[in-house]
């Protein structure tokens, strides 16, 4: 008897959640192919935290020993003293190793085929071209503005959260951030409560892997959050994607008006530094696909995994954990299930989805009320 051949799985987006879905497919001998609809990947040196329910299992999959791969707090913090910080570029690089990503392939049109196949029809950047693929199951793997959940859900909309958040980055020589910054840091990040105002400062300190080039530059990251209020300037829940490098004259205003913040605080957030930085507008977003409609997609060969399913806002959150794992899952599901009741995946996975859902938005309002002061202040 000649081999069955194995269903093709189309996976789109080739973010955590879908190049941990094709490495661990392949390495349980299941073919795949990634689309992604960017040209290349982006920069990634932001620092990931990585739960020991994420990052255990991942490890297996690299066949790598976490302790020895990824820098260490030596002095557990008393928010998670297990954790594991690393860039994101390094897991990306790690996971798409020996994987081929189809980059500038941006899906857009899904058609339901005979036999239980999908038609997928995809724009070749930059030339505008047409590419026609057929595949048995979709993976909807792109993020929380899926084009996979746009196109066979488009009525599911992620809420925004009212927090002013802004998102900073300043490029310094490695020399001089461990000589003014590096001796006040504390992993995984150092956090200043401004009571009145109900102001979160956050500092992410460099890791050693996360030099910038030969010449030893790195990025400090920082974040800049409060509670929004009414009419706030700072607050654009209606802002395009793009918008998000424009910057209120108003939030540089705040930032002046922020006094007595200590050696450490008082260099990353002076006001014309700032002004020289690179610095977003972050929009906490939620969303949680309801299960109905992820088993009825389900049965038609479509799943959503990662940032498409379910969105918990980036603040504090364990999104990065949750798409890792989701792609370990779903590969270890289709191992043991092949492409019978697809639906059940979900059963396994959704009452995390539900919970992680649930704390995230209770740890976004507690990281801004001061009776709930969890993190260590400067």
């Amino acid at each position: 008897m000649s081999p069955v051949p194995s269903p093709s799985i189309s996976i789109i987006g080739a973010g955590f959640a879908g190049l941990t879905s094709g490495r661990c497919l392949k390495m349980k001998g299941i073919p795949s192919r990634i689309f992604d609809k960017r040209i290349q990947r982006q920069d990634t040196s932001r620092i990931i935290t990585l739960r020991p329910w994420a990052y255990e299992p991942l490890a297996k999959v690299l066949d790598i020993n976490y302790q020895q791969a990824v820098e260490k707090d030596q002095k557990p913090d008393s928010i998670m003293s297990d954790s594991m910080y690393c860039p994101q570029g390094q897991i990306e690089d790690s996971l798409s190793r020996d994987l081929h990503v189809e980059y500038s392939q941006e899906l857009s049109e899904i058609e339901r085929l005979e036999s239980q196949m999908q038609g997928l029809v995809f724009n070749s950047m930059p030339s505008h071209g047409e590419t026609f693929i057929k595949s048995q199951l979709i993976v909807g793997a792109d993020g929380v503005h899926s084009g996979v959940r746009h196109l066979v859900s488009p009525e599911v909309q992620p809420r925004i959260l009212p927090y002013v958040v802004y998102y900073g980055s300043r490029r310094m020589t490695a020399r001089r951030y461990k000589g003014d910054i590096a001796p006040h840091m504390k992993y995984p990040a150092m956090f200043q409560f401004r009571k009145e105002t109900q102001t979160l400062l956050r500092i992410i300190p460099c890791l050693p892997s996360s030099l910038l080039d030969d010449a030893g530059h790195v990025h400090v990251k920082y974040t800049y959050s409060r509670p929004a209020h009414e009419k706030d300037p700072l607050f654009r829940p209606d802002r395009r994607v793009w918008e998000a490098e424009t910057i209120p004259n108003e939030f540089y205003q705040e930032i002046e008006g922020l006094k007595d913040l200590g050696p450490v605080f008082g260099k990353i957030f002076h006001p014309q530094r700032v002004r020289q930085d690179k610095v977003l507008h972050w929009l906490m977003r939620s969303l949680l696909v309801p299960l109905e409609k992820l088993q009825e997609l389900a049965d038609q060969g479509i799943l959503l995994i990662g940032d498409a399913a379910h969105t918990i806002p980036i603040l504090g959150s364990e999104g990065a954990n949750l798409a890792i794992k989701d792609g370990i899952d779903l590969a270890n599901y289709l191992a043991d299930n092949a492409f019978s009741q697809l639906r059940g995946f979900y059963g396994q996975r959704y009452p995390e989805w539900q919970r992680a859902m649930s704390e995230s938005e209770r740890r976004l309002f507690d990281m801004h009320d001061y009776d709930h002061d969890i993190f260590e202040q400067e």
